[in-house]
């Protein structure tokens, strides 16, 4: 799974065909918190929340990943997983590559 976008280098190079990958990923599960009331009711004041952190890299072209050339970029996002939709959730990497497909600069990326 990877991203392909054009990606201008802070060399001053245009990569046409740059080659994005996730390298890693992680959650950080919180629980909700509780407040009591004055009347000595529970009220919630931060819902339980599955955030997701990811980061990659991205390289000249997919010639240049599948080289090992060194990368000419990177890239670090964070968004909450949605953890709602049943059978239909995707994975978190699948996730992560919907998310980033959002973002500025990697909005025209084409799945390769």
């Amino acid at each position: 799974m990877a991203l392909r976008i054009s990606y201008d280098c802070p060399t001053q190079i245009t990569c046409e065909a740059a080659h994005c990958i996730i390298r890693n990923a992680r959650i950080e599960k919180e629980k909700a918190q509780y407040n009591m009331t004055a009347d000595g009711e529970s009220e919630e004041i931060h819902p339980a929340s599955i955030t997701v952190q990811f980061s990659g890299l991205i390289y000249a072209s997919e010639d240049a990943y599948l080289g090992d050339a060194s990368p000419v970029g990177g890239f670090n996002f964070n968004f909450p997983m949605n953890n709602n939709a049943g059978a239909t959730q995707h994975n978190i990497l699948k996730q992560s590559y919907l998310h980033l497909k959002t973002q500025e600069g990697f909005v025209a990326g084409e799945d390769c």
